[in-house]
């Protein structure tokens, strides 16, 4: 048995089992933080209130907390206007107080960043520490040096 899917049982009379049945649609899964769909922890936990996911965003360089960038926010339909975390809804629906934080690794910021362990939104470098010492490796300075030494 998943958290998603029932247990199977299998006769011993046929050389394959049975595929274990799924547990009803919507069933809370990942300590709370998603739903199931169709056997799978797949959805998000916005559709048990008929909303959906959406990203909380640090808007024109405006100083926002990476924190709160961190929480699951939630949106009715397509209208960006009413993306809010959980945070702030949290007890009305039943959730304990702070909502629900996104993972560690999880997108942030509408895909600008990432989660930390410290549940902080931190920007993605494309300029991170593999590509600097590739730069540094493979520059024309240092092909030269190392040309004209070989040499």
């Amino acid at each position: 048995e998943s958290e998603c899917s029932w247990s199977s049982k299998c006769d011993g009379t046929s050389p394959s089992c049975p595929a274990p049945l799924p547990k009803e649609n919507k069933t809370r899964c990942n300590e709370g933080t998603q739903l199931c769909l169709n056997g799978e922890c797949s959805g998000s936990i916005c559709l048990e209130w008929n909303m959906t996911e959406c990203f909380l965003t640090s808007q024109n360089g405006v100083n926002v907390d990476k924190r709160s960038l961190c929480e699951l926010a939630c949106q009715n339909g397509s209208d960006t206007t009413t993306c809010r975390s959980t945070s702030e809804f949290a007890e009305r629906i039943g959730l304990p107080a702070g909502g629900i934080s996104l993972r560690p690794g999880s997108p942030c910021d509408n895909f600008q960043g990432y989660c930390d362990v410290f549940l902080k939104c931190r920007a993605v470098d494309a300029e991170g520490p593999l590509a600097r010492l590739k730069n540094m490796l493979f520059n024309k300075e240092t092909l030269s040096t190392l040309t004209s030494w070989v040499t």
